[in-house]
């Protein structure tokens, strides 16, 4: 008899055991299905505002037809340009800079005509940005459209003249 109620007793510890054991999955089965199907992710998402600038023409030639003292200039007049925004960017400007930088005793300057913003007027290019329209109210989006681009390319006494020069010339419009 003392042998039957030590085997119940260990039979009910192992059962114990077990239905322990089982609840204890039991009660984290959700936890880890919900873990394993499922996850959640905080995003911040932006669509781009849209500024763009546009150019009439690719290429221009100017040519300088003839020097007084070593000195001359020439005007081209011929391209245009378009500036648009689809939305509010607050206010903008355009600038202009060259790939390479001009010989001594030569310069290229730009001047673009503007409805929208200011024109900051004959200015000269280089390899760094320079503004040549500002205050661009960019505010409710804007169309600027074929306004008139003036470059004037320039030399003085010492220029050695003969060589042809090829510039590229980029317009941005930024903040």
């Amino acid at each position: 008899m003392v042998l039957n109620k030590n085997k119940n007793q260990l039979l009910r510890g192992i059962v114990f055991k077990h239905l322990f054991s089982i609840a204890l999955i039991w009660s984290t089965l959700p936890a880890l299905i919900s873990a394993a199907t499922s996850a959640t992710q905080v995003l911040t998402l932006t669509v781009p505002i849209s500024a763009s600038i546009s150019v009439s023409s690719g290429a221009v030639t100017i040519p300088i037809l003839s020097l007084s003292s070593g000195a001359g200039s020439a005007t081209d007049s011929s391209s245009t340009y378009t500036a648009t925004s689809t939305a509010d960017m607050g206010t903008l400007r355009i600038t202009g800079q060259i790939d390479t930088a001009m010989p001594t005793n030569s310069t290229l300057s730009a001047n673009l005509a503007a409805k929208v913003g200011t024109s900051s007027g004959t200015t000269l290019l280089s390899t760094t940005a320079a503004n040549l329209v500002t205050a661009i109210d960019g505010s409710t989006g804007f169309t600027d459209a074929n306004r008139a681009i003036t470059l004037t390319f320039a030399v003085s006494p010492g220029y050695a003249s003969g060589a042809s020069l090829t510039r590229t010339v980029t317009y941005t419009i930024t903040n």
